[in-house]
């Protein structure tokens, strides 16, 4: 099982470790770290992360950030994801230079 570590602070957050790893390793992981810190919250979800990230043009990347707004602001849009490089919307390309197959 193989798996990467990421930790991020925010303020409502003191510390978070995010771990990245294969679906199939997911709840291996959930249930190894529960295992390990009992008495700590934790959660855990599936997130898309791209393997690669695409460059669109200026006008492109406007239209796409309109859509991704619009999609976002629908009361029925839980998370819109994409693999579009520049457009701030998507946390998930943080890790997208780390992936690799």
């Amino acid at each position: 099982m193989k798996y990467q570590i990421f930790k991020s602070t925010s303020l409502v957050i003191l510390s978070c470790f995010q771990f990245l790893c294969a679906v199939e390793d997911s709840k291996q992981v959930n249930n190894d770290l529960s295992d390990k810190f009992p008495n700590r919250v934790l959660s855990s979800e599936l997130e898309y992360v791209p393997r690669t990230l695409v460059s669109l043009s200026d006008e492109r990347t406007q239209q796409a950030e309109k859509l991704v707004d619009r999609l976002e602001d629908h009361v029925d849009v839980v998370r819109v994801y994409d693999n579009i490089e520049g457009l701030p919307s998507a946390t998930c390309k943080l890790f997208g230079s780390t992936i690799t197959s």
